[in-house]
């Protein structure tokens, strides 16, 4: 027996449920599709996050081996007979070979207790005054080696990351000032061989704000810091995360001091907003983008051919 032929009335309802059902499974689809983007995009974070991390550890490490030649030198010279007799020519002679062997080096003096070079092993530095310089000052005060930041040479015109180391007489009294200081070119040169991932970016700011180097290499060195925000954030908290927003462009930023906070790194990894990770996935993972569609085109495909089926029955 034939079933009985469909209303108008009862299509358009039929056809009303298949809308209704579409709507609902495009949602669903459509929230699938946001969450796995959101989730892809903060796991690629979380990874760009750990990359930046990793880069900063790096560049301490290679830092501290500057820092580590820089006191290594120094102390070998207080030991030398002719750091006593730091007017005389040997001491001159000492000092320069010194320099001809350690190539990372600018220059290395030796300040008096009023501050000027007795000492140099380049000539054009003798009897400058530094005693008003914060280096000078702080190992007369701490009695120790001192980490300092960026300095123009105004004997040299060369730019350096400067070093110094007092000299202590029997009764802890500080006698003289041990002075070196390495080439910012150094510094750049090694970021440069740590080749970082595309997109990233590094830095040695010292405790000033003064940029030591800079990887992509650019001509801001001897400058303050572009970011500000970032450099602030470092000073007050040493280690950390920090989003930027700079450039125009989301990027994660790793914050790493060294030990004694006289410098830091910083590194920059680019993250992807939620609209090219939706873009980068629609590339990449196609299927991702088409999924809510296909779930919209297999009930129309089931119910179209289902209510054909029911419309020949009737016919017949």
């Amino acid at each position: 027996m034939a079933e009985k032929k469909l209303s108008k009335r009862e299509k358009f309802r039929k056809y009303l449920d298949i809308f209704f059902s579409s709507i609902v499974l495009l949602s669903f689809g459509m929230v699938l599709m946001i969450l796995v983007i959101y989730y892809y995009n903060k796991s690629f974070e979380k990874q760009q996050a750990d990359f930046a991390n990793r880069y900063a550890m790096v560049i301490k490490n290679e830092t501290n081996l500057y820092v580590d030649e820089a006191e290594r030198v120094l102390l070998s010279i207080s030991r030398l007979p002719e750091t006593e007799k730091s007017g005389s020519q040997s001491c001159q002679k000492e000092l320069s070979q010194i320099l001809i062997e350690a190539k990372i080096f600018a220059n290395i003096a030796i300040a008096e207790k009023d501050g000027h070079f007795s000492c140099a092993a380049r000539s054009e530095a003798l009897n400058l005054n530094v005693f008003d310089r914060s280096y000078f000052q702080k190992a007369v005060e701490s009695k120790s080696f001192v980490i300092g930041g960026y300095i123009l040479s105004r004997a040299t015109s060369e730019r350096m990351m400067i070093f110094s180391y007092p000299l202590l007489n029997d009764k802890k009294e500080v006698e003289k000032v041990l002075v070196a200081g390495i080439k910012v070119a150094e510094l750049e040169k090694n970021l440069k061989e740590i080749e970082l991932t595309e997109g990233f970016a590094a830095a040695i700011v010292d405790s000033n704000g003064t940029l030591l180097a800079e990887a992509p290499i650019t001509d801001s060195v001897g400058k303050p810091y572009k970011n500000q925000r970032i450099f602030l954030f470092a000073l007050e908290n040493g280690r950390g995360m920090i989003n930027d927003f700079s450039d125009n462009e989301r990027k994660k930023v790793s914050i790493l001091p060294s030990d004694d906070g006289s410098y830091f790194i910083i590194v920059s990894a680019p993250v992807r907003s939620f609209i090219s990770t939706a873009s980068h996935l629609g590339k990449k993972y196609w299927l991702v983008v088409l999924f809510p569609y296909i779930l919209i085109l297999i009930p129309f495909v089931l119910l179209r051919k289902y209510f054909g089926c029911q419309q020949n029955n009737a016919k017949k």
